[in-house]
């Protein structure tokens, strides 16, 4: 009786630890899973340009800078439309740099902020085989000129639009790439993890079965004395 109760007292005091672990490090179990998808700079190569100017260091997600570079992307197209060539190329050079740091956040968790950091890193990613976009950079980049000394036409700034087109869509296709190979390459911890997250939750749920009743009262073992 009293061994039995010492092993149950065993049994409930390392799943009251494995309920606490839980509790403490894995309640929200969406965004530690969320960031093992997430993590790219362990599995990425190291950035290229460290100590470059205009290099900040940023949690912000990649994903909203891509979004927005597509906004202005369509912004680009409207005023375009309206006849404001050199508004329509300079909003189109927004969407560019918003594109590029979209990748270097994926990548590196970094914001790129210098003209000629940006410019480096385009070099840098074509010979990294990460992604080139060398061409379309340099078309975006002749509207950023054209904004402050108007040269072109309304043609050649649509077609210098369609190319920042080209390379917001080559960014996305490799920031998806990237994350789908640390997906891969980290998929079968998430198993163990998500398995281990599964036995957690029907231990913390079910405590009825596991609740461990008080020992029983020990019999005296003093000595019985019998007269005669």
């Amino acid at each position: 009786m009293i061994g039995e109760y010492r092993v149950l007292s065993s049994i409930s005091s390392t799943i009251n630890s494995l309920t606490g672990l839980y509790n403490i490090l894995l309640a929200d179990v969406t965004e530690p899973i969320q960031q093992l998808l997430t993590v790219r700079v362990k599995y990425a190569p190291k950035f290229p340009l460290p100590y470059a100017r205009g290099v900040i260091k940023s949690t912000k997600p990649w994903y909203l800078y891509l979004n927005r570079a597509r906004a202005r992307l369509a912004k680009a197209y409207r005023l375009l439309n309206k006849g404001l060539e050199d508004e329509a190329g300079e909003e189109a050079w927004r969407a560019t740099v918003d594109a590029i740091n979209a990748l270097a956040l994926a990548l590196w968790n970094v914001e790129i902020r210098s003209h000629e950091t940006l410019s480096k890193l385009v070099g840098k990613l074509k010979d990294m085989n990460i992604v080139d976009i060398t061409v379309e950079y340099g078309n975006a980049s002749s509207l950023h000129h054209n904004y402050y000394q108007p040269y072109m036409d309304a043609i050649t700034v649509k077609a210098n639009i369609n190319q920042v087109q080209r390379l917001i869509e080559k960014i996305d296709r490799a920031i998806k790439s990237t994350i789908s190979r640390v997906e891969e390459t980290i998929q079968p911890a998430l198993v163990l993890i998500l398995g281990f997250i599964k036995i957690l939750k029907e231990i913390s749920t079910c405590p009825s079965y596991l609740t461990i009743p008080a020992p029983p009262k020990l019999i005296s073992q003093q000595p019985v004395i019998i007269k005669y």
